[in-house]
C-alpha cells in the first residue's frame, strides 16, 4: 500500500496505543482511580498545558522542517549525481535511523540520570550529584565513541542491515 499504508498502519498503531494505556490505568492501576469523566477535556487547562508542551512542539517542528529540507535536497542533488534521485533519500534515512540508535541511548542516560541529579541536588548532596553527572557524561561519552568507530569501522555492514542495494547503493552510503 506503499504510503498510504504506512501511514493507516501508523495511525491504527497510535489509537492501539492509547486504548492499551486507557485499559491499563482503568483495570489495573489503582492508586489513582480512574474514570470516564477524568477523559473530558477541560478548556481551562488547555492554556497550561499547552504551554508544557510547547519546547517539545517547537522541537518537533525544528525536526520536521529539517528532514524535509533534507530529503527535498537528497532528491534534488540525487537526481543530479550518478546515484539517482532515490538512493541519497534510501542512504539518508538509513543514517538517520542508525543514529537515533544511539541519540536515543544517550537521551536515555541523560533522562535517567536527572532523577537522582534532581532529588541529590533537593537533598543538597551536591557531590552526590557531581558524580551522577559525571558518571552519566561519561557513559554518553562512551556510547558515542563506540558508535562513532561502529559507523567508521563497518558502514557497509550496517547499511546491509537495512536490505541488499546495488553497488552503487552502498558507495553512496
Amino acid at each position: 500500500w506503499g504510503v498510504a499504508g504506512a501511514a493507516i498502519a501508523t495511525i491504527i498503531g497510535q489509537i492501539f496505543s492509547g486504548c492499551l494505556v486507557v485499559w491499563y490505568l482503568a483495570r489495573r492501576f489503582h492508586t489513582v482511580p480512574l474514570h470516564r469523566k477524568h477523559l473530558k477535556v477541560r478548556f481551562s487547562a488547555l492554556g497550561e498545558l499547552s504551554a508544557i508542551g510547547a519546547g517539545n512542539c517547537f522541537n518537533q517542528l525544528a525536526m520536521l522542517v529539517t528532514q524535509v529540507v533534507l530529503n527535498n535536497s537528497l532528491k534534488h542533488y540525487g537526481a543530479l549525481s550518478i546515484y539517482g534521485e532515490s538512493i541519497p533519500i534510501a542512504v539518508g534515512g538509513i543514517v538517520m535511523k542508525v543514529s537515533q540508535l544511539c541519540f536515543g541511548i544517550i537521551i536515555g542516560i541523560s533522562q535517567g540520570s536527572q532523577p537522582i541529579e534532581s532529588f541529590n541536588y533537593g537533598a543538597r548532596n551536591y557531590d552526590r550529584v557531581r558524580r551522577a553527572y559525571k558518571l552519566a557524561l561519561m557513559a554518553g561519552a562512551v556510547v558515542g565513541v563506540v558508535s562513532f568507530l561502529l559507523y567508521q569501522l563497518f558502514p557497509r555492514q550496517l547499511l546491509g542491515l537495512f536490505g541488499e542495494g546495488t553497488a552503487e547503493y552502498f558507495e553512496c552510503g
